[in-house]
């Protein structure tokens, strides 16, 4: 047979209660006389109760029975449950605004953690497959659900320059655009010409079509850059690397129709580059220029001259020479008013020397061509981009 333990009940020094384990020699409960705390495992407890040791609270009956309520008075704590590892404290407080606070204790008081009275359903869940927002069965590590006009999401920095961000998702019954992603500054000024939504003015916005438009809500085109008066210079493209700067490509024929080359800065094109000016008689019309296109990077400079004793030489400009190859320098001379029998003495980029056959005086006309240095070797037929 077992031994049977002998237990003692009894009033110890100081008027303090206990019930006493005779056999094992341990104490199993104390009562102080003068507070009133209980102790289960210790002699001096320090709460109403106070357990030195693991406890275990089994709930019994429906759901929604609590294991282990707390209660107390509203103030600015109110009743919390507290633990501490003897050099940091944590309590989670019913607040007098009657929030939930996650409250440390030891050193500086802070509240890292707080769920608000006026919360809505499944407002924080932590799921198996991540981190839940208005959504109890989250599906990414950070899935955030609303309904309504809109879903936000504000990432803020509130140093002295910082800015709060805001991510939104608008929903239906909206003119600003359902289904519409965003991202934002809520303290952005506008622009002249930009569209303010109910949020502010969105740095990006993309439709459901995946329609991009920067520095206003709606796109009309793939991407759409609004530039205002004070970010100046619309779209910039800065690269190192060794690919092109900007290429467009015709998927249905495979063909690129534009490109911009990163180490030359040349452009490449099939189609015409073409100046617009309106056309006063009929402003339904417009006047299309198309440029001049050749085999070759051509220069040119133009104007008046005058022949002094049948002879003329004309100075080219610094800008022209600058840019333009000796070697390939061409002439063409117009007389005025007059037959002349105009001829070329000498040319270069820098200046011609034109003669009259007879000594003859008078004007005429010239156009200097030439090509421009660094594209001498430029090859008309190349091998097709990919």
């Amino acid at each position: 047979m077992g031994t049977i333990s002998q237990w003692s009940v009894a009033t110890v020094s100081g008027g303090d209660f206990q019930i006493y384990d005779e056999t094992g020699g341990v104490n199993r409960l104390y009562i102080k006389t003068d507070t009133g705390n209980v102790g289960i495992g210790t002699l001096a407890p320090e709460r109403k109760l106070h357990v030195d040791g693991s406890a275990l609270i089994t709930a019994g009956g429906p759901a929604g029975n609590a294991g282990l309520e707390v209660r107390g008075s509203s103030g600015s704590w109110g009743p919390s449950v507290g633990v501490n590892n003897g050099s940091q404290e944590w309590r989670m407080a019913s607040w007098s605004d009657n929030s939930l606070k996650f409250v440390k204790i030891s050193g500086a008081t802070f509240t890292p953690f707080m769920i608000s009275n006026n919360s809505f359903q499944d407002a924080l869940v932590l799921a198996a497959n991540g981190v839940g927002v208005g959504i109890a069965n989250p599906t990414a590590n950070l899935h955030v659900s609303g309904s309504g006009l809109s879903t936000t999401l504000s990432i803020a920095n509130t140093t002295v320059g910082g800015v709060n961000w805001t991510l939104l998702s608008l929903g239906g019954g909206t003119s600003l655009g359902e289904g519409l992603f965003q991202i934002f500054n809520p303290k952005a000024e506008n622009e002249p010409g930009e569209l303010t939504p109910i949020h502010g003015i969105p740095a990006i916005s993309i439709d459901p079509k995946h329609n991009i438009a920067l520095g206003q809500p709606f796109a009309q085109a793939k991407l759409h850059v609004f530039g205002g008066a004070s970010t100046g210079t619309s779209l910039l493209v800065e690269s190192n690397g060794s690919k092109d700067l900007i290429k467009a490509t015709d998927l249905s024929s495979n063909v690129v129709r534009f490109r911009v080359d990163r180490a030359t800065g040349s452009i490449f094109k099939t189609g015409t580059v073409s100046f617009v000016q309106a056309y006063p008689p009929d402003l339904t019309k417009q006047i299309v220029y198309i440029s001049l296109e050749g085999p070759e990077a051509g220069t040119y400079f133009r104007g008046t001259a005058s022949l002094v004793n049948g002879k003329a030489v004309i100075a080219l400009p610094d800008h022209f020479s600058m840019v333009t190859n000796d070697e390939g320098v061409t002439v063409q001379l117009t007389p005025l008013g007059e037959a002349l029998q105009l001829f070329v003495l000498e040319k270069t980029a820098k200046q011609i020397v034109v003669r009259e056959a007879t000594g003859k005086n008078g004007k005429f006309d010239y156009l200097v061509q030439g090509i421009r240095k660094g594209f001498e070797n430029h090859q008309v037929i190349q091998d097709k981009l990919k």
